[in-house]
């Protein structure tokens, strides 16, 4: 990524073809401007949710500051609780609220809500949720995506976490074979349900962009990171409450190694289908470990699938184009 933070007004080669910016730098900037933005933002613009939820806030701003202490190459915990603290103290009073209720279909712009896109429907309609959602819901017959994995469901199944997975998935029987559930034609399998409605690619459901359930979890981490395990438990159990969970226990939480794993988990049941599982396994350095452990068997073949992932592939490639037209890039490994 290349950092320029001035207007460029020169059309020499040496002042146009600059070379990329250190990861660094360039969260050095994206912190730095969202600080300043959160001086410049009200904490909301009214009593109309559905404008608070959808433009920039403070909360909104110091919640994303915190994610991005917490991404940069060398996490600045310290940082991220200071964030935190203040989208805790923001006027907006966010709040968790029953989880059943987060993606009930009909309840967005909610007090959990810090930022959310805001989909109309009709023209201006979510295309997702049709791309998700079981025939019963969806009206038609072709195979959806992002199918939920057998790892996935029982990491569910082991936390008895019945509140989470029935508002996160649903089971439903299809006349065709997914070859790493295994079923028969007209038995169940698992799609994708924090959305609820699909409308024909015209949906009205909103996406989440930050909500606080999020916040408090990466608040647990930054806790536990600094040494505060005690704090980090509480944070963590206040996620387990609101999903009729117990508290965890001693084996769960003795010690800060485990209580990172601990936490990592809790984050994959309680964001699942939100687009923050890939961020958090690369701030905890597992992405390629847990994409080379994981254990998927190709029922077609009856072969474990080998996602070959390396280091290399944590990273998109630079496109040509851009290589063409800045000398000073350079690709990324491939």
């Amino acid at each position: 990524m290349i950092r320029i933070t001035n207007t460029i007004t020169s059309t020499e080669a040496s002042d146009v073809n600059i070379p990329r910016s250190s990861a660094e730098a360039v969260y050095a900037q994206i912190t730095a401007d969202l600080e300043f933005a959160a001086t410049l933002l009200p904490a909301s613009y009214g009593n109309d949710a559905s404008i608070n939820k959808a433009r920039a806030t403070s909360g909104a701003a110091h919640a994303l500051a915190a994610k991005a202490y917490a991404q940069q190459p060398n996490p600045d915990y310290d940082a991220v609780l200071n964030s935190i603290q203040a989208v805790e103290s923001s006027s907006a009073s966010y709040q968790l609220i029953p989880f059943n209720q987060l993606f009930s279909g009909n309840n967005y712009n909610n007090a959990e809500s810090i930022i959310e896109v805001q989909y109309l429907g009709g023209n201006e309609g979510n295309f997702g949720p049709q791309l998700l959602l079981p025939p019963s819901i969806s009206g038609d017959s072709w195979r959806k995506f992002v199918t939920p994995s057998v790892d996935l469901v029982d990491a569910f199944d082991s936390e008895d976490d019945t509140v989470r997975k029935n508002a996160s998935i649903l089971f439903e029987s299809v006349q065709w074979v997914d070859e790493f559930w295994g079923n028969s034609q007209g038995t169940a399998i698992p799609f994708s349900y924090k959305w609820k409605n699909a409308n024909g690619f015209a949906s009205a459901d909103n996406t989440y962009l930050i909500r606080y359930g999020d916040i408090v979890l990466l608040k647990a981490e930054a806790l536990n990171e600094t040494n505060q395990l005690q704090s980090a438990i509480t944070e963590v159990n206040r996620i387990r409450t609101r999903a009729e969970l117990p508290d965890l226990t001693d084996a769960q939480s003795n010690s800060q190694q485990v209580l990172r794993q601990t936490i990592l988990k809790e984050r994959r049941l309680e964001l699942f289908q939100e687009g923050q599982r890939w961020d958090d396994l690369a701030r905890y350095n597992l992405l390629v470990s847990t994409m080379n452990n994981l254990v998927e068997i190709d029922l077609r073949t009856g072969n474990q699938v080998n996602y070959n992932m390396t280091e290399a592939k944590t990273l998109l490639p630079i496109p040509q184009q851009e290589l063409d037209r800045n000398p000073a890039l350079e690709q990324n490994p491939l």
